[in-house]
């Protein structure tokens, strides 16, 4: 009866149930009947009063374990929080360095433009010096023929 918050007296609804006057005695074991009645009745609320008691331990133990729940699931967002802005952080540098490499491959590749054209031009060049030069030997052969004559 405690449980729903109502409360039970017995002697009323056993006065309501059965109104015996007191000279009026129907069973002659009924004093020992309600002595096992009490008797009952006051296990029954010692057994009420232990289960509440228990029933409380268990609710703050659940509380307990709700808060410890909490904190834990607290405690692992704060770290996967943590992970995730890590894992930011290492993907920004592989990004970054990335970028870099990217960038030297571009100076090395436009380094290799430069030099292969670089060598073009000295092939050119050097092919126009031999002609000059073979022109210049022409030239002096020539002239020598014209001394000799």
């Amino acid at each position: 009866m405690d449980i729903f918050n109502e409360t039970y007296n017995p002697s009323i609804v056993e006065k309501e149930a059965y109104p015996l006057f007191e000279g009026d005695r129907v069973d002659p074991h009924y004093d020992e009947i309600a002595a096992r009645t009490e008797k009952l009745r006051y296990e029954v609320q010692e057994w009420v009063k232990s289960l509440n008691l228990r029933l409380e331990k268990t609710t703050q133990r659940v509380q307990f374990l709700e808060e410890r729940a909490v904190l834990t699931a607290r405690e692992n967002h704060e770290k996967l929080a943590t992970l995730y802005s890590k894992i930011k952080e290492t993907q920004n540098s592989d990004f970054k360095f990335a970028s870099l490499i990217e960038r030297h491959n571009q100076i090395v590749q436009s380094f290799e433009l430069r030099l292969t054209q670089s060598q073009r031009l000295i092939e050119n060049q050097a092919v126009q010096i031999a002609k000059q030069h073979e022109l210049i030997e022409d030239a002096r052969r020539q002239l020598e023929k014209l001394k000799r004559l």
